[in-house]
């Protein structure tokens, strides 16, 4: 079998294919690719910068007991998991944060839904099931976010950096869905983990039930599926996480819709949460 790139995850998820996170417009290949081409050379240390966030973005799936079928190198796995006889298939990606295992990713992508995440460890995939510490409001676009934990250590998480000033490029990435085949026992599907880049356009504020919250809007090439990934800057800051693409059909232009949104919690408030929510595990 000839190798798949690294950012390429082949996943067997025995139940049916639904939407992801956000219905955005159509975004080709091409205009990803290109989006990003000017980062490509962009090193983090040893690593490049692709390299970099896509080993800290993980791959959210509402599928019970998923896990790991088969794997073959680093880029290919065969994943496997209970249907959900309530829901289709749901994906979204999120960001680790915190060492102890903790991700941020977009509210909008967890509701009520069993979910596991899927990420790279120095072993391999791993697909581990996932416990609810915040939730955010799905519906607002300040506080579309949320806070999960698995009870595995990560390796690789991303440390906080501050926006930039509107016109600095910014990256994103996320998991996008490529292609699929119905079969009797499931679904198939082909799922891209790639970067995206855009300029930031603007950063505005608001403070949501105590909590203060930015909304970044970015001219990058969203698609379904990237919500709850990382928006960094080009030295692998994590700035946010997304939460809607640009819309299909933007209401007479408005940047609302135009551009791509992301949420950024109060660094300092979503340190104390996590610090909170390990005492509580400590004590029980």
């Amino acid at each position: 079998m000839t190798p798949l790139p690294p950012h390429v995850l082949i996943l067997s998820v025995l139940t049916l294919l639904g939407a992801g996170c956000n219905t955005v417009r159509e975004v080709s290949e091409w205009e990803r690719e290109e989006s990003f081409r000017s980062m490509e050379d962009r090193k983090v240390g040893s690593e490049t910068l692709r390299e970099f966030v896509l080993r800290r973005t993980a791959l959210l799936v509402n599928v019970e007991d998923l896990t790991v079928l088969d794997q073959t190198d680093r880029s290919e796995a065969i994943l496997g998991g209970s249907p959900r006889t309530d829901s289709d298939l749901i994906f979204g990606s999120a960001a680790a944060v915190d060492s102890r295992g903790y991700f941020v990713t977009a509210a909008h992508c967890i509701e009520d839904r069993t979910l596991s995440v899927v990420f790279w460890t120095e072993k391999g995939l791993s697909a581990v099931p996932a416990r609810l510490v915040y939730l955010g409001d799905p519906s607002s676009r300040f506080a579309d976010f949320a806070v999960i934990h698995v009870p595995v250590r990560l390796e690789n998480v991303f440390r906080w950096g501050r926006p930039p000033s509107p016109g600095a490029t910014i990256v994103s990435a996320g998991i996008s869905d490529r292609s699929g085949s119905d079969s009797m026992n499931g679904f198939a599907t082909q799922f891209i983990l790639e970067p995206v880049a855009g300029p930031l356009m603007e950063v505005v504020e608001r403070e949501v039930e105590g909590v203060r919250f930015q909304l970044l809007r970015h001219d990058s090439p969203l698609e379904r599926g990237n919500s709850g990934g990382p928006v960094v800057d080009p030295k692998g800051r994590l700035l946010a996480v997304n939460s809607t693409g640009p819309a299909a059909f933007p209401v007479l232009g408005a940047r609302e819709f135009r551009y791509s949104s992301a949420v950024r919690p109060d660094p300092e408030w979503l340190a104390d949460l996590i610090r909170r929510d390990v005492h509580r595990g400590s004590d029980s």
